[in-house]
């Protein structure tokens, strides 16, 4: 059977840097925001990458990033078992609101109950890239049921989107983190069809990405980068 584990210091490595990365690019999502949207998606971003820490050290006087970054410390990777921290990500998410925060949720637990799927049906041959894609692709078929968004609305779903579509098809996440960047650029010039952003006005002459689908961009980018 398929554990759905991985090598601990790359899952500890590749959330060290997804989480570093959406909150480093925290002040920049949120100005985007404060001119097109309701100004919030930077801290919501900055919070969904600290989740896990605020589920696994609520009491904590830390700031969210040094609270992660002790919780990766104190060995909440080693096991190297994806679902393990997945469950400890829906948990936080499930407590935040939001747009994103939504988004997110839903996507991270149809990915979750997609992978224990896959996993009772494969043996330990299977190919963990596969898996993964396959659960993800499974995972956006079930959010797409919560969202009337898709390509071209200037969202999230801009980079969920194309990076989905290339990991199933490509089964390579280099190509695919590729696709989010090219797609996180491209919502510049993009009209907002959804929220605030959709009936105002202001910022469209400043060619701003969107600031959802460019956190998403920056996640599976420091994901991929804590692999090479």
């Amino acid at each position: 059977m398929l554990t759905a584990s991985v090598d601990p210091k790359l899952l500890d490595a590749a959330l060290r840097l997804a989480c570093e990365r959406a909150i480093a690019a925290e002040p920049n999502l949120t100005k985007w925001d404060m001119v097109m949207g309701d100004g919030d998606c930077g801290e919501a971003v900055r919070d969904v990458s600290t989740g896990m820490a605020f589920t696994l050290a609520w009491n904590s006087s830390l700031t969210p990033a040094l609270a992660i970054l002790k919780l990766l410390d104190n060995g909440a990777a080693k096991s190297g078992s994806v679902l393990s921290i997945l469950h400890s990500v829906i948990d936080a998410v499930d407590n935040m609101g939001g747009t994103l925060g939504a988004i997110f949720g839903i996507l991270l637990a149809a990915f979750a109950s997609s992978l224990r799927t896959q996993r009772a049906k494969s043996d330990s041959r299977a190919n963990i890239m596969d898996t993964f894609a396959t659960s993800l692709t499974h995972a956006v078929e079930s959010l797409k049921n919560h969202t009337g968004a898709r390509i071209g609305d200037r969202t999230v779903m801009d980079v969920l989107l194309p990076f989905q579509q290339t990991l199933d098809k490509e089964r390579d996440m280099g190509k695919a983190v590729k696709s989010a960047e090219e797609a996180a650029e491209g919502t510049r010039d993009l009209k907002p069809k959804f929220g605030r952003a959709s009936y105002v006005g202001e910022g469209a002459e400043q060619r701003l990405p969107d600031p959802g689908a460019w956190a998403l961009m920056e996640m599976v980018r420091g994901i991929d980068d804590a692999r090479s």
